[in-house]
Order: C-alpha cells, then structure tokens, then sequence
C-alpha cells in the first residue's frame, strides 16, 4: 500500500513538473509582442524628454478650433509644421504664415513657447480660424508629451491643444 502512495505522489509530481515546463515554455522570451487580454488596450509609453522633442519636423495631426472642436487637416485640407531645435529656438510652419520663436522645454515635461516674430500674409476666410487656433494653441502651450511618434501640445489642465506626428 505505501508503494502504491509512494507511486502516485511520483506521478502527481512528474505531471506537475510538465506543466510547469509546458508553461514556461510557452512563454515568449524573444521579440514577439505579448498578446493582450481581449478588450484591453495596449499601454502607451509616453515621454517628456526634451531630446525626442528636438530636431525633428513635426507635422499637424489635429488641433482644437476656436469652439473647441478637435479639427484634422484632412477635413478642413490644413497643414502645418513645426520644429523644435536644441538652441532654444523653434520654427513652425502655420497653416498660411511662418513663426520663429524661443521656448523654454524641460524634461518633467513642462513647454512655453513664445510667440515670435512671423509673417503677415493675408489669411483668407477658409484658412483664417485654423491659422488663429494654431497660434492660439501654441502660445497657450504649457506641457508635452511624446507617444508612439506623436507629440501632444499640452494645456495647463493637461489637455491636448494640438497634435502632430513625425
């Protein structure tokens, strides 16, 4: 009878240890990504360093209008740029006018820009509340993040203002 015990703890053993092998054998040490549970979302990583944010063109995703709607360039056919350099100095592109200015950026993720010198070409009615929301908007710039090659101009209640991608 003691053998018979002795036998089965062994196999309860030896069916316990395959599992346990089967499991971690299963799991994925190497560059694929991990599954996510369904109806779940993945996690953004964000960043608010100021080296990702520097020397690169960023290009308008979607801005808040003067109502506070969230506009696209695609709908209303807008562009615009903007360009972060490691001096201090920014350049951007508005929808119809040029700005070059300075801003003060620091790694807890924390952005002013200043409104600097900038053409004044005449705006037409089409063009007109875009080109006045993205200057708006950047002045009123406190804050930004970068995910997934996306920069997020940030209010001072952490809300998006603007958006642009690389």
């Amino acid at each position: 009878m003691k053998v018979m015990v002795r036998m089965a703890r062994v196999v309860t053993l030896v069916i316990m240890m395959g599992v346990i092998v089967m499991g971690v054998g299963g799991c994925s040490a190497g560059s694929e990504e991990a599954e996510q549970p369904s109806g779940t979302s993945p996690v953004e990583v964000t960043s608010t360093d100021v080296a990702a944010l520097e020397g690169v063109t960023w290009k308008l995703f979607s801005w808040l209008d003067e109502d506070g709607i969230v506009r696209t360039p695609n709908e209303d056919g807008i562009s615009a740029t903007i360009e972060f350099g490691p001096d201090g100095m920014y350049f951007a592109q508005a929808p119809v006018n040029t700005m070059r200015g300075s801003y003060i950026a620091e790694n807890n993720g924390t952005l002013v820009i200043e409104e600097g010198a900038m053409t004044r070409i005449a705006v037409d009615e089409v063009s007109r509340p875009a080109e006045n929301a993205f200057i708006a908007n950047l002045i009123s710039t406190t804050g930004f993040e970068i995910a997934d090659n996306m920069l997020r101009l940030l209010d001072n209640t952490g809300s998006p203002l603007m958006e642009f991608e690389k």
